[in-house]
């Protein structure tokens, strides 16, 4: 079947409507058609570029600029990007977020940087809204998981930045963490994973996601068993910024666990020139403050109901911010 041939473009008309309307997840589709994932998602793909499917949306991503500039005073960033909240949580907030990642990754991004990269719903919408960048190479900087059922994959993500950059890839085909030690530094020795691992010394730019662990609302959380979580949360987790476990201070919390986590490690995190958090929606507020004054973040792009609860409760409490 030749690509572009009318039955490719029905086949991708079918695979859209599944995806689009019918709400179903690429692995499904996959498995209806007998596909790859992968073509699933380059058929999606093609279904906008070649005009099958057309999107309109009407969703103004209107900025506070007040409290954006608080939000850069209180924790000393860079950049501070607030939303005006339209929906408290859901697919509404991510797409808005997403938006104006994206318009903020557009313009930080310079054809010198090397892009680190972590994954989750809110990046898979700034993907997706991204325009074209300058030509620089995208690292995956948290192994994936299997266990989770997510539109994207960690690679689906570094692919698309990668071709919006028309830079080197370099994904991770490792999962974010393991159940021994041992296993983790093996796998970290191997050379096309190693390959990967090396690059963390050379990123300028970290975009990443934030996870919050009261509510659960983390891909890593999601991916531990029960007893892990347990413990993890009795000694103070409350949010993870890519595999790193924050208490509500901000702080980084020593555990045993980093040894079997394969992803960017604190002291590699720290050494980021840029490191831009896209987060938001009222239940990820306690994780969204942790991180921030963790002071390992230079940008946020949050809404304005979590910026406004978070200035608020460090004015009642007179907490200074983080300052990277």
């Amino acid at each position: 079947m030749d690509e572009g041939s009318p039955i490719e473009r029905l086949q991708a008309a079918h695979i859209a409507r599944r995806y689009f309307l019918g709400g179903q997840t690429k692995s499904l589709i996959a498995e209806e058609f007998g596909l790859s994932r992968f073509k699933v998602a380059r058929l999606i793909e093609d279904s906008v570029k070649q005009g099958i499917v057309k999107i309109e949306i009407d969703m103004p991503a209107e900025v506070d600029v007040g409290l954006s500039q608080e939000l850069e005073q209180r924790f000393g960033l860079e950049r501070a990007v607030v939303v005006v909240s339209m929906d408290p949580g859901g697919d509404l907030l991510r797409e808005q977020l997403g938006k104006a990642g994206a318009q903020l990754v557009a313009e930080l991004v310079t054809p010198e940087d090397v892009i680190g990269l972590s994954w989750g719903r809110t990046l898979e919408q700034l993907a997706w809204h991204l325009p074209p960048l300058p030509r620089c190479p995208v690292v995956q900087i948290v192994g994936g998981s299997p266990v989770l059922k997510l539109s994207a994959s960690p690679q689906d993500l570094v692919r698309q930045f990668g071709e919006r950059t028309g830079g080197l890839m370099f994904p991770l085909h490792a999962p974010m963490f393991v159940e021994d030690a041992e296993v983790a530094t093996g796998l970290r020795k191997a050379p096309l994973i190693a390959s990967t691992l090396k690059l963390y010394a050379s990123l300028t730019l970290a975009i990443v996601a934030i996870g919050s662990w009261s509510p659960p609302m983390s891909c890593l959380y999601d991916s531990l068993d029960s007893p892990a979580r347990i413990a993890l949360r009795r000694q103070g987790a409350c949010a993870d910024l890519c595999t790193l476990l924050l208490g509500q201070a901000g702080e980084v919390i020593d555990t045993g666990f980093y040894s079997r986590a394969i992803s960017i490690t604190r002291e590699e995190l720290e050494q980021v020139p840029k490191v831009l958090a896209v987060a938001g929606g009222l239940e990820k507020s306690e994780a969204v403050h942790a991180a921030l004054r963790s002071g390992l973040l230079t940008g946020i792009v949050t809404d304005s109901i979590v910026a406004r609860a978070i200035l608020d409760t460090d004015s009642a409490a007179g907490r200074p911010g983080g300052a990277h």
